[in-house]
């Protein structure tokens, strides 16, 4: 296998964005069109010592962002993040080492999940939040199905291997930290809200295609916002009355 092969089949690993079904899709379409690789190729040590591959980039911050600053007492936060007046993150943390820790991603017996958007640029056009409250179970499910890296790693070699593709076994370390480096003008996210306890953030890396919360990472092979917006679709309709936001 070349290097340029292994190249694309580690690029090819990030999932796509969600296909356009409203007008937040048909942004994220515009921004594919016209988004920027400002990145530059990196590799593990180990993985480039072996084939000398070249990815888009390494991102692998040691920390998150500190949280914010102090506030007038009115503001909702969500461990460290501040939300805005509808619930949604006004800042979201900086990327995070992959954290592949065993377990479920989030609590079962949400209530309600929110689709958000936060800003990477004060230009950028936002919908409102999408609220779910329909089969919001199904939606916690997809997200608890999401593959660790362990599995990933399976399904990524049995893929490349129908192809006649050896994959190093330096590569699986490589997951979930090799990324590229687009500016998108919106970052989405999901709140989770319970009954019995403090809701709980969701972030959605679309350039590493990973899937954050509760202190565990998962690969985003089942985009999110793809499961959120069946449900939502579905919600919206539903003969029986769901809330307005």
């Amino acid at each position: 296998m070349s290097d340029e092969e292994l190249r694309r089949i580690l690029v090819e690993a990030v999932p796509e964005d969600p296909a356009p079904a409203d007008r937040m899709g048909q942004i994220a379409s515009r921004v594919r069109r016209r988004r920027l690789v400002v990145g530059s190729a990196s590799a593990a040590a180990a993985v480039a010592a072996a084939v000398a591959i070249a990815v888009p980039m390494m991102l692998a911050a040691p920390g998150a962002d500190p949280g914010p600053g102090p506030g007038d007492g009115s503001e909702t936060v969500i461990g460290s993040v501040r939300t805005n007046d509808e619930g949604c993150p006004e800042r979201l943390p900086d990327r995070v080492r992959f954290v592949d820790k065993p377990g479920p991603l989030v609590p079962a017996g949400a209530a309600e999940a929110v689709l958000c958007e936060t800003p990477t640029d004060l230009t950028a056009m936002l919908d409102a939040p999408r609220l779910l409250t329909h089969d919001v179970e199904s939606f916690v499910a997809a997200l608890n199905a999401l593959p660790d890296r362990e599995q990933f790693w399976n399904r990524l070699r049995a893929r490349e291997a129908a192809k006649g593709n050896v994959l190093p076994p330096e590569v699986k370390e490589t997951l979930g930290q090799t990324c590229t480096l687009i500016g998108y003008p919106t970052v989405p996210s999901f709140i989770l809200r319970y009954p019995d306890r403090d809701p709980v953030l969701v972030q959605y890396d679309q350039n590493c295609g990973t899937v954050a919360a509760n202190g565990r990472t998962r690969f985003a092979e089942s985009n999110p916002v793809d499961a959120f917006m069946r449900l939502y679709q579905a919600q919206l309709g539903s003969p029986s009355p769901t809330p307005r936001r």
